[in-house]
C-alpha cells in the first residue's frame, strides 16, 4: 500500500477497539477499497502485543543495513499503533513500557533514514 494511501487514513483519524483492531473513522473512506488492504495491514500484519512489538524492536536493531520498503511501512504503520496505544494508557507503568517500546521503533526508522542520507554522500 502506498504510504500516501496509509498517511491519509491516518490524518483522518483512526481508533482501538476493544478487541485492539485498528477502525478508521471516515465512514466514508472505510468504504474505499483500499480501506480493506489498510485493514488487513493493520489488523492482520502489524503486531498488536507488546512483547511482539518489543521483539520486532530488538530485530530491527540488529538488522545491519537499509530495511525492505515492506519492513519500513510495517514499522512505520506499528509506530503508529504504538503511538496511539500508548496515548490511550493510563496505568503510567504500562505507558513507560509502550513508550519505551515506541522510542525503540523510532530509533530504528532513524537510524533506516539516516543510512540512506548518508550512502546518498550527504551528512
Amino acid at each position: 500500500m502506498p504510504l500516501e494511501i496509509l498517511k491519509a487514513f491516518l490524518s483522518t483519524g483512526v481508533q482501538i477497539d476493544p478487541d485492539s483492531r485498528l477502525t478508521l473513522r471516515d465512514p466514508e473512506l472505510s468504504s474505499m477499497r483500499k480501506a480493506a488492504t489498510f485493514d488487513v495491514l493493520c489488523n492482520d500484519v502489524i503486531p498488536k502485543a507488546i512483547s511482539d512489538i518489543r521483539r520486532l524492536g530488538d530485530q530491527l536493531s540488529r538488522v545491519p543495513g537499509p530495511l525492505k520498503k515492506e519492513d519500513f511501512e510495517r514499522t512505520a504503520l506499528t509506530m503508529a499503533y504504538t503511538a496511539l496505544k500508548t496515548s490511550k494508557l493510563e496505568n503510567e507503568n504500562q505507558r513507560r513500557v509502550w513508550m519505551e517500546t515506541l522510542t525503540k521503533l523510532f530509533v530504528a526508522l532513524r537510524r533506516d533514514l539516516m543510512a540512506l542520507y548518508q550512502k546518498d554522500g550527504r551528512q
